[in-house]
Parts: C-alpha cells; structure tokens; sequence
C-alpha cells in the first residue's frame, strides 16, 4: 500500500494519528472503508437509536465524498448491530434515507457491543472506484 492509497476526510487526521487506522484506502478499483460507528460531529454518542444510526450514515458518507463517490457507488455494506431486533424499524427508516436502488449487498449482524459503550450500529462499506 503507498500513502496516496489512504483516504481520511477532512478534520479525520486526528483520529488516524491516534488510532492508527485508515478510514479507507483505494484497492485496485475498490474503495475499502472502514466500519463507522454513530458519534456525532462533536465526538459524542447520543442516547437515542436514530441519531446514532443517522451519524454513522453521515460518517459513512464524509469518507466515500473524501474519495469523490457517494451511497450510489457502493457495492457491498455490512452492519453491526447492537439490539438488532429492537431498532431494526428505525434502522431501516434511517438507512432508506442513504441507500436507494439499485441497492448494494447488505449483511447486517447482531453483535453484543461496539468499540464504544454506549454505541448501538456500525456501518462498514466497499465502494467501486470512479474512473
């Protein structure tokens, strides 16, 4: 992999430095992003689900426009859910908002916590590169 390969949105440098993770990197035609979790813009994770899930998205979103694509260009989303029966409504409600056909792979996954207490999805996506 060369640096020129990595993608970190703007005002993401921190969070590469610290965590030592790239939020995505191009692969041949292939942008691989890592998975987000819902943290607000100011670092924090609300108590409600829907917020939770609409941040993700927009997490989501800032890295695939760091790389100039967008929901459209994604080939394949999995998602980690923590209460994945309980939300799964909001979640769809949310996800419809961002995702629309002709639609990616989805896997969605219950899983029984996230990198952050309190953190309820994390959405992780593969993108095709634009020419």
């Amino acid at each position: 992999m060369k640096p020129d390969d990595v993608v970190i949105p703007p005002g993401w440098d921190k969070l590469y430095e610290r965590w030592h993770y790239a939020p995505a990197v191009r692969d041949g035609d292939h942008l691989r992003c890592s998975g987000v979790i819902g943290v607000g813009p100011d670092g924090t994770i609300a108590p409600d689900a829907q917020t939770q899930f609409r941040h993700a998205f927009q997490r989501a979103t800032a890295i695939l426009a760091a790389a100039g694509l967008d929901f459209g260009d994604v080939l394949e989303m999995t998602t980690y859910h923590v209460h994945l029966q309980e939300h799964w409504t909001t979640f769809m409600q949310v996800k419809d908002e961002f995702v629309h056909a002709p639609y990616p792979t989805w896997t969605a996954v219950g899983v029984t916590e996230l990198a952050r207490p309190g953190a309820l999805i994390e959405v992780k996506v593969t993108a095709r590169l634009r020419s």
